[in-house]
């Protein structure tokens, strides 16, 4: 399983309540992997709205400030 993949599984079986935070954190930990793919495939192969696209984006933009200024993502 490729690593966009694990992240689309790892959405899907997030537990209930807990759905919209694994995106943002799995989007954030991830963004290296998730930048620069077709996020709207992205969302359909991960079950979730296409509106999700936005804020993957968001996250991706964050990891790259973070970067920017030495700011760590760990586990």
């Amino acid at each position: 399983m490729d690593t966009v993949a694990k992240i689309a599984h790892k959405i899907k079986t997030a537990e209930n309540g807990k759905r919209v935070a694994t995106i943002h954190y799995q989007a954030l930990k991830n963004a290296k992997e998730l930048e620069g793919i077709d996020l709207d495939i992205f969302c359909k192969e991960a079950n979730i709205a296409k509106s999700y696209g936005t804020e993957i984006r968001k996250m991706i933009s964050l990891h790259k400030f973070m970067s920017e200024i030495g700011a760590k993502i760990t586990s």
